[in-house]
């Protein structure tokens, strides 16, 4: 079996690279470079196997209006061209969903107090104040794993992605629809993260796709009055798990912009005579 011949091309103008330009793009300077897939020829004279297609998602999204791209991404696509989302921490994430079910755990129990055990040792019952803290508990429950979600989609939006943030959360919030939003959301947002870190070679980590698949499956399952006792417990406890990846997801990105940077500002300084700070 004959060996694939490896192709790159510049991050910075999407220029072909020849195989002696391995220090940097003759024409730009750029070093950053990222790897092309082969092409059809090459693997056939080589007799390698096309590895397997991965999940398509384009049934799933069309509703949404969203389209996948198969273009290479070109100059206008480059990773540092993208909008700079910074990084996050996954503890601020889930420090706050899970201070959101403490409350709604709290409220529970003191609504249950106050309904069976108020009237026999005189305690005035006030539902509305219980019912709108148990109200706080879940909106923060919920409002930041889908502000999450959110960022996660802005990081890949490359003019390939195949939803906008904007419709990630739609699905995740409408009552009833969100049974076919979520999967399409979180699973969806697993395969795109894969394929734009390929496209654009960024680092070692990939996207959990079996993580984000039982997600998906146990919350539309949670659905099911029968389930609900199994599925809504591993969704809540799924979620934890969930965001950690999405936080390393987001910082991926934003290790390789800052990479891409570095490389063109190193490639940018001796044509320009600017000299590179140490902290750069």
């Amino acid at each position: 079996m004959e060996e694939v011949p490896l192709r790159y091309a510049c991050t910075h103008c999407g220029r072909v690279l020849e195989p002696h330009e391995y220090a940097g793009c003759a024409e730009c300077g750029s070093r950053g470079r990222r790897l092309l897939a082969p092409s059809a020829e090459a693997a056939a004279a080589s007799g390698h196997v096309a590895p397997p297609e991965p999940p398509d998602w384009d049934e799933w999204v069309e509703w949404f209006g969203g389209a996948p791209g198969e273009a290479p991404p070109g100059p206008d696509h480059a990773l540092e061209s993208l909008p700079h989302q910074g990084y996050v921490s996954s503890w601020v994430y889930i420090g706050a969903y899970l201070s959101g079910l403490t409350i709604v755990g709290f409220g529970a129990l003191l609504l249950v107090v106050e309904v069976r055990a108020g009237p026999q040792f005189g305690l005035p019952i006030i539902p509305s104040l219980t019912l709108a803290l148990i109200g706080l508990g879940l909106a923060t429950a919920v409002c930041y794993p889908v502000l999450l979600l959110e960022t996660a989609w802005k990081v890949i939006q490359d003019g390939l992605a195949r939803m906008a943030p904007s419709q990630a959360v739609t699905g995740c919030l409408v009552p009833l629809y969100n049974l076919y939003g979520v999967p399409v959301a979180v699973a969806g947002f697993a395969a795109d993260f894969n394929r734009f870190a390929m496209r654009h070679s960024i680092g070692p980590f990939r996207a959990a796709s079996g993580l984000y698949e039982v997600f998906s499956a146990c919350f539309v399952a949670s659905a099911v009055p029968c389930l609900t006792p199994v599925t809504l417990p591993a969704v809540l406890y799924l979620a934890v798990p969930l965001m950690t990846d999405m936080c390393k997801a987001i910082n991926a990105v934003a290790d390789a912009q800052a990479q891409a940077e570095a490389d063109d500002l190193a490639a940018d300084a001796p044509r320009t005579g600017r000299a590179i700070p140490l902290g750069e």
